[in-house]
């Protein structure tokens, strides 16, 4: 084996590092994105009809693999964000679809994919 220096051999060598930008751009937080999605209820919908929609609800939003944190009264104001991951536009348009075909749902908001660890997004 040659143990003569790199350099005088006269083979070019340049180290393997990161500049101090790339680092600090690697270190960076990814995003999580996510949505709002916003119901309003049916007038005098009953507690068992909110209940049954509720727990349907999290079942379509389970079955995407996504999570929803939020809630209300008559009007619902949900984040939606996927564990892991990131919530994609397929994940809006299936959830407001789902939500439009429910008759307790008497309107429909959903908000564009934005990053939720920026400050004020939603």
């Amino acid at each position: 084996m040659d143990m003569t220096p790199v350099a005088a051999r006269g083979i070019r060598y340049q180290a393997n590092t990161l500049s101090h930008t790339q680092a600090r751009a690697m270190s960076a937080a990814c995003p999580e994105y996510g949505f709002e999605l916003t119901f309003h209820l049916v007038p005098r919908l009953a507690e068992d009809a909110r209940s049954a929609l509720w727990d349907a609800f999290i079942d379509a939003v389970e079955a995407r693999g996504l999570s929803a944190g939020g809630g209300g009264d008559q009007v619902w104001r949900l984040v939606i964000t996927r564990d892991g991951g990131q919530a994609i536009d397929a994940d809006r348009e299936a959830l407001g679809a789902w939500a439009a075909a429910r008759p307790e749902i008497a309107a429909v908001g959903v908000g564009p994919l934005v990053d939720l660890s920026e400050p004020g997004a939603i």
